[in-house]
């Protein structure tokens, strides 16, 4: 089995003054729910690519926190030419006053504006490639987490697989045995009923051909065991399965059913109550592949 995935996880990103999380949920299709910061809202056609990238199937849930107080000092530069200004404007009046000494560091240090920190659209623009790298990391935990959950749902489904496979041959054996039961029984009733007079064989033989054509359950044992041998590749090829495991399930859900409709016999009639329990369990498991 190789990278089945289910479809909820969680990834996580969080530096450069930024937080994203991805939440994945079940859903039929790509349903993306999409929450970025006001100055990063145009990127977010991007951000629908790049999940769409990293998920097939899934409702995917992103939300980006930016604080943009951590994001000025990461970004913060020095204005050189606006020091070199005030460096100049100070020898100029250190030599006007005659004052003794040269501009040094501390001098200049006192002049906040020599130190710039971006603001608004500068902020935006320095903060795409943090989006970009944070969210590709947090989407790829995300993916790691679903194949792990996939990996532990297929090994269970292939378990319960194999049990309904099993009730499978025990049905199987145990058909050819009703018709006979019936034939049994049908010959006793007969001889009850008319005492110590000849038996119709003929017509007991006719009523028993009748019963087993009734209780034919050949073509719905061939088609179960197709559908669970479909079921088995489907899994062991891995990718985008669930809705091709969903629909086999409903398949063999459904010749389960018409096996029980017309088998009576309680050793079948309990088997197919156990085949229909197991099917209940792997339908609500595949309802989380993706």
């Amino acid at each position: 089995m190789s990278d089945i995935k289910s479809m909820t996880s969680y990834g996580s990103f969080e530096g450069q003054g930024l937080r994203i999380e991805v939440r994945t949920l079940n859903s039929r299709f790509l349903d993306l729910k999409i929450r970025l910061p006001r100055l990063l809202s145009n990127m977010e056609p991007e951000v629908r690519e790049m999940v769409a990238r990293f998920m097939g199937r899934g409702r995917v849930e992103v939300a980006v926190y930016m604080d943009e107080s951590v994001l000025k000092k990461e970004f913060l530069t020095l204005d050189k030419e606006m020091a070199e200004t005030y460096k100049r404007l100070l020898e100029e009046l250190k030599l006007s006053l005659g004052l003794p000494g040269e501009v040094g560091l501390d001098d200049l240090l006192g002049f906040r504006e020599i130190f710039r920190l971006p603001e608004g659209e500068e902020v935006a623009a320095h903060s795409i490639d943090a989006l970009r790298e944070g969210l590709s990391q947090a989407l790829a935990h995300a993916v790691e987490m679903r194949i792990n959950e996939g990996g532990t749902l297929a090994d269970d489904l292939m378990e319960r697989l194999d049990r309904i496979r099993s009730l499978l041959g025990e049905v199987s054996s145990a058909a050819p045995g009703v018709v006979m039961d019936n034939f049994a029984r049908l010959k006793e009733k007969v001889a009850e009923l008319l005492d110590d007079a000849p038996l119709p064989e003929e017509r007991i033989l006719q009523e028993a051909a009748l019963f087993a054509e009734r209780v034919d359950i050949t073509e719905e044992l061939v088609r179960l065991e197709s559908h669970i041998d479909g079921f088995a590749r489907a899994l062991d090829g891995g990718g985008q399965v669930g809705k091709r495991l969903n629909f086999l399930l409903q398949e063999m859900g459904r010749e389960v059913n018409t096996i029980g409709s017309k088998c009576q016999d309680g050793g079948i009639s309990s088997s197919v109550v156990e085949m229909k329990l197991e099917l209940e369990k792997m339908r609500e498991q595949v309802q989380n592949l993706e």
